[in-house]
């Protein structure tokens, strides 16, 4: 896959996110992730799916919404996403602005998703 379709693969990352399907981001991402945000750090992709899977166990529903994906010519395999997450609870909805840093492998998997809300 070329470099130019890193963006296409973070909105499907970010669609199989929405639909809470573990294993569907099983096949997006590397054996050796890392997985970085303001709560956890964990390495490898089953400490990876399983953080994922407790985070979809707290909502009835995700929708991320994509505000925009920013790729550096200069540093082809990391792609910048501006996000804005709805949650639904069982006793209300909540939001977050979150800002995604997502590098790839040689194979365009997803190695490292650094994640910072705002």
């Amino acid at each position: 896959m070329s470099r130019e379709n890193l963006k296409d693969i973070c909105t499907k990352y970010f669609e199989t996110w929405s639909r809470k399907d573990v294993d569907g981001l099983a096949a997006l991402f590397a054996n050796d992730i890392r997985l970085q945000d303001w709560e956890r750090m964990e390495d490898g992709i089953y400490k990876v799916l399983n953080a994922n899977q407790k985070i979809f166990d707290n909502f009835i529903s995700i929708k991320v919404e994509v505000i925009g994906l920013y790729q550096d010519p200069a540093i082809p395999n990391k792609v910048i996403c501006q996000l804005y997450i709805e949650f639904k609870l069982a006793d209300g909805d909540s939001n977050l602005h979150v800002t995604d840093i997502i590098t790839f492998n040689d194979e365009d998997k997803i190695s490292m998703i650094w994640a910072y809300k705002g």
